[in-house]
């Protein structure tokens, strides 16, 4: 892998970077910006240090690279912080559906005892990769490029015609591209890694969050319940049974809500 710093803005990307940095990447900017930066660069990589992650980005096809490229603010900087709170002590993080790592490196760079990053999606896999070992963390972060589901098997994943990150199992009018991906419990993952529960879980997974989280909690004791789960919840029309309400019933309470995920808390 080429050493971070080869793919470096320069010239008028590095204005657009720039001016996005002060505060003028929102709304209809950003979305210029985005355009403008395509046009110029098309697929090419840029290497770019944000929040404090070294991170090598290609925007043009998948929304969570545009976002930290072209918008001013943190991203997912509530959902970051009530994570920190909870692993204080330690504690294991696990992050379904971790496309190109955002959450995962931040959370081994605070007190986490372990990471799991579970992709099965091959482009963003392979950028989660590089950036783990951009940020020379990879005896911080165990990576799986498997799906999570109630058994094991294999699925077939639909890559998105236009955002990498909305490839689904379960939505197959996203995309064009169809390809097979291992299944497997996430209690499965957990064992593979001497690991009796997760202490927080994120999970974005397009749709299939009902079908990976059931499974789980029916075969685990209430006691390693997850003190936080982090989850989008935006496409629940694909879930077979309402994970959400479950959990709001059995032992959890809603803390927040940003545009995207909604956070909730194990009652003490």
């Amino acid at each position: 892998m080429q050493q971070f710093g080869t793919f470096a803005p320069r010239g008028f990307s590095r204005i657009i970077l720039g001016l996005a940095k002060i505060g003028l990447g929102r709304g209809r900017l950003k979305l210029l910006f985005s355009q403008l930066w395509n046009r110029i660069n098309g697929d090419k990589p840029v290497d770019l240090i944000y929040q404090n992650l070294k991170l090598r980005l290609q925007p043009r096809q998948n929304t969570i690279e545009s976002k930290i490229m072209f918008s001013a603010k943190k991203r997912e900087g509530a959902e970051l912080a009530l994570i920190k709170r909870h692993l204080l002590g330690g504690g294991v993080f696990v992050d379904i559906g971790s496309n190109i790592g955002y959450y995962a490196l931040n959370v081994a760079l605070m007190n986490a005892g372990k990471v799991i990053a579970i992709e099965p999606n091959p482009p963003v896999l392979a950028r989660l990769r590089d950036n783990i070992a951009l940020n020379d963390l990879q005896s911080k972060i165990i990576v799986h490029d498997v799906a999570i589901g109630a058994a094991k098997g294999i699925a077939q994943l639909t890559l998105s015609d236009n955002d990498f990150g909305s490839s689904s199992i379960v939505n197959q009018r996203v995309g064009k591209t169809h390809i097979d991906v291992e299944v497997v419990p996430l209690v499965e993952i957990l064992k593979i890694n001497d690991i009796a529960g997760a202490n927080v879980i994120k999970i974005d997974i397009e749709g299939m969050e009902d079908r990976a989280l059931f499974p789980y909690f029916e075969n685990i004791a209430k006691a390693k319940y997850p003190k936080l789960i982090v989850m989008e919840d935006g496409i629940n029309e694909q879930w077979e049974r309402d994970i959400l309400s479950w959990l709001l019933a059995n032992g959890y309470h809603a803390v927040a809500r940003t545009r995207g995920n909604i956070m909730l808390e194990r009652n003490s």
